[in-house]
């Protein structure tokens, strides 16, 4: 599932909620980002500031990517954001207010629910795999 985002500064980026091999559905730190009201500068803060603490509780680093954003003059750049997984995603969320919270908690109910439902050609899951940049689909282990 393809959604398109109007950002500040009139630049239009497309996110995609994925699923990746192992079947676990992931959304990025611009999603979150779009969703909480908040810049993304400051989602990808707070994430590099919970995760000592995620490396130390799980032994697993948050998965660092990238999007393409498409520019208003035509060209496209490619900004650095967080794959997170649904459990990832909640830990984050405990730094946001209520509202926020409560968003981010609506719209994993919705790609749950998205993912359970065939799309019209009958060909499995709405939502479209998308595969790891690191060819894992998953985290980054920590270094030991």
């Amino acid at each position: 599932m393809l959604i398109k985002f109007d950002l500040k500064m009139e630049t239009t980026i497309i996110l995609q909620s994925e699923i990746v091999g192992n079947d676990t559905q992931r959304m990025t730190s611009l999603e979150i980002a779009e969703l909480t009201g908040k810049q993304h500068k400051n989602v990808m803060q707070a994430i590099r500031n919970m995760e000592p603490a995620w490396e130390k509780t799980c032994g697993l680093k948050f998965q660092l990517t990238s999007r393409t954003i498409v520019q208003p003059n035509g060209g496209t750049r490619e900004v650095p954001c967080y794959s997170l997984t649904k459990t990832e995603c909640l830990y984050i969320a405990t730094k946001f207010n209520d509202e926020a919270r409560a968003r981010l908690v609506l719209r994993w109910e919705e790609l749950e629910r998205r993912s359970l439902t065939p799309n019209p050609k009958g060909e499995g899951r709405s939502l479209t795999p998308n595969p790891s940049p690191t060819g894992e689909g998953g985290r980054t282990p920590s270094p030991p």
